[in-house]
Parts: C-alpha cells; structure tokens; sequence
C-alpha cells in the first residue's frame, strides 16, 4: 500500500510537473518586425550551445548567399548563471561570431531537470542594435529578470524583456504601468533611449534616461524619469514616479 501510494504521489507530481511547464512560452526576437511567442521545449544544455549555433549559421549564410561553412566561422556560445529564483536555475547563453562582431544573440533558459532546459527569449543574430546582458534582481520577496536590446537609427527601438518568476515558472512582466507612469512626468517630443531596473527594497526602480525625439545626440539628452514598483505575480503596481530634468 504504501508502495502503491509513492508511485501515485510520483505519477501525480510529474502529471503537475508536465502541465505548468507545458503552457511556458519563449519571446523570440528574429529581427526588428519580427517578435513571436513559441512553446518553450525542453532540451539538454548542449542543444542551445551547439545545435543552436549551428541552426543560426545555416540561416544568416543562407541570408549572406554563401555555404554555411563559409559563413559566420569561428562563433561560439558561452553560459552564465544568474542566480536562482523560486527554485529554478536561471541562465543566459550568449552568442559571439569572431569573423562578424555586429553578429550577436542570447537565450535565457530555465533549468527544469538535471540536464533539462526551457528556453523564455531567445534573440536571433541580428547585424544591427545592441544586446544587453539579462540582470536579475530583488527587493525583499519580488525578483525579475530584465533585458534589453535597441535597435539602431533615429530614435531607435528599445525592446525590454522581464520575466517575473514563481513556483509555478515564468510569467512575462506587465510593465505597461510604469511606461504609462513615464509618461504622464516627462516632457512631449521625449522618447525613453534606455532604462534599467534596480533595487530599492521593499520596492523596485525602473530608470528610465529621456531623450529629445528631435535631437538624438549627447545635447539631446533632457533627463531621467524614476518609477518604484512593485510585482504582483508579475504586473507592475506603481508606488510612485518622479522627473529630473
């Protein structure tokens, strides 16, 4: 009997196990115009370090008009740890291409089983914009992961990524909010150029530096507008916002 009721308990935490992580989606950022949402499949590290590489140097050389093997050569993935978060391991593999080094692109993954990852965003190799790396962090029991990536030309684009994280794995951060909060303090014809997320416990704060849409150059620059936040179960609850010109 007792036998019989470990095998149920196991059966049912990986029936459990199986349907939280099944409705995990990854971001995927192929370009500029093009952002879509994917199931989040697991795989061994080894896939996003090696079979990814080899994925991407098939199509930026099949975009190049050359043979894979003239493409993109001497590329390579590397992983970092970022920390843990409601039991999960989170990592970030970054791609660097040596014979192309506007060529670049990253995967946040979330250790699910002893060589089992899910993938959350993955940006694709891109010749143009600017990676950031992924940064986690936490005021008292609220933790988020937070990425960026610009686009190039005037104003420019700024794609931000955030992922709040709970027992039950990933749930991508409402920050409408706090973009709605910049707004109302900064002046018109601004745009926000960058921002960044920093801890200010018991809250969270978003930076966000303000820019002339007209003058995209350093005497552009009109200052920065700060929003502490918090998170419920991933949608941002603003405590508060203020401009510095």
């Amino acid at each position: 009997m007792i036998h019989m009721k470990v095998i149920l308990y196991l059966a049912l935490a990986a029936a459990l196990c199986a349907q939280t992580t099944a409705d995990w989606k990854c971001h995927i950022i192929a370009d500029d115009d093009d952002s879509t949402f994917e199931p989040a499949e697991p795989h061994p590290l080894k896939y996003f370090t090696t079979t990814r590489l080899q994925e991407m140097r098939k199509r930026i050389a099949g975009e190049q008009g050359v043979e894979p093997s003239q493409g993109l050569v001497g590329m390579g993935g590397s992983v970092r740890e970022l920390g843990r978060i409601a039991g999960f391991s989170i990592e970030e593999v970054r791609y660097n291409f040596a014979d192309q080094p506007r060529f670049n692109a990253k995967s946040i993954l979330v250790k699910t089983g002893s060589d089992e990852y899910r993938e959350i965003y993955h940006l694709e190799a891109t010749p143009m914009g600017q990676v950031h790396e992924t940064v986690l962090i936490g005021a008292g029991l609220t933790n988020i992961l937070f990425t960026m990536y610009r686009t190039s030309g005037h104003p420019g684009s700024a794609f931000y990524d955030r992922f709040w994280i709970g027992k039950d794995g990933p749930v991508r951060a409402d920050f409408k909010p706090i973009w709605q909060a910049v707004e109302k303090v900064v002046p018109k014809e601004s745009f926000i150029l960058d921002a960044s997320v920093s801890s200010s416990a018991p809250t969270l704060t978003l930076s966000a530096r303000i820019q002339d849409y007209n003058n995209d150059a350093a005497s552009g620059h009109l200052g920065y507008a700060d929003v502490r936040f918090n998170l419920n179960r991933g949608r941002a609850v603003v405590v508060g916002a203020k401009y510095q010109p």
